[in-house]
């Protein structure tokens, strides 16, 4: 009997799991380290797996994936909420299963949001028909200035070969273990080799090990690959213009991984619910700011 009880526990547990959405934000060591083009990458490679997948750009620069795709007049996730429109007039499908949500006002001006424009935010996302099985946030550094980014149950911090990005992962992992008590974090290369990076990666473990209280996990090594240019560059994802390339084959492991991960223990049973996490994240980033 304890057993059987047991296995319906768990099926329960996988039940109620299926609808809560796994939430990744991602954060660059610095400037045109590829995020945007990781992520890309990420979506298309979940979506093959037939999971759907909302990408919050928290970016509006030349090379944020809003402005890549969609240009500088695009409307995001902020005036859909001061006109009180419908969320998904704003979002843009990007690839099949895969959809884009400009929000680069919307994450450093939520924490600032009256009641009644607080209200409009999760009346907007209820118009959305389901929460996405995936949420990919390229997101900004907490703490600098307000963020989605804190809403991720997992943060990836995103480096190259350049050895100077190890001071910037460094600092990223002292301020985020140190004024937003994360106790994990996960660890991303990009533009190299496995053996360079894992070199990187130990003197960085090497020194987060004796002044930090706080456990890096090595996501994965993203080689360089003249395949990843020409698909980005055509803005399309490698996993579908060139599903052999080396690049490719990387994408698809570390989508596998990914949805192998726990899902959100946040409990987001509807997309109201979503509003709430990234009204909470941009609150709690934006009062580091202020303080």
């Amino acid at each position: 009997m304890a057993e059987l009880l047991g296995d319906q526990a768990e099926g329960l547990r996988r039940l109620l799991a299926h609808n809560q959405p796994r939430i990744l934000a991602f954060l660059g060591a610095y400037p045109r380290v590829g995020v945007s083009s990781l992520i890309l990458n990420l979506a298309a490679g979940l979506a093959r797996m037939g999971r759907s997948v909302l990408v919050i750009d928290e970016h509006n620069g030349s090379t944020s994936l809003t402005t890549r795709l969609a240009g500088h007049t695009r409307r995001e996730l902020l005036d859909a909420v001061r006109a009180g429109a419908a969320l998904p007039r704003v979002m843009q499908d990007l690839t099949e299963g895969v959809k884009l949500l400009p929000a680069a006002h919307a994450a450093r001006h939520f924490a600032d949001l009256d009641e009644t424009d607080t209200e409009q935010v999760r009346h907007a996302f209820a118009e959305l028909a389901s929460l996405p099985d995936v949420i990919l946030i390229d997101g900004q550094m907490p703490g600098q200035t307000s963020s989605f980014s804190l809403a991720a149950q997992e943060i990836v911090m995103v480096m190259g070969a350049d050895k100077s990005g190890l001071t910037e992962v460094y600092a990223q992992a002292k301020k985020l273990h140190q004024e937003f008590a994360r106790r994990q974090l996960q660890v991303l290369f990009t533009r190299t080799d496995a053996k360079e990076a894992d070199n990187l990666f130990q003197a960085l473990l090497s020194t987060a090990r004796r002044f930090l209280d706080v456990r890096l996990n090595l996501l994965g090594v993203v080689p360089a690959d003249e395949r990843l240019q020409q698909a980005g560059r055509a803005l399309q994802p490698v996993v579908d213009s060139f599903p052999h390339s080396p690049s490719a084959m990387m994408i698809k492991e570390l989508a596998g991984r990914i949805d192998a991960w726990p899902v959100s223990e946040q409990r987001l049973s509807q997309p109201a619910d979503l509003a709430d996490c990234l009204l909470r994240s941009s609150r709690l980033s934006g009062n580091a700011v202020s303080i």
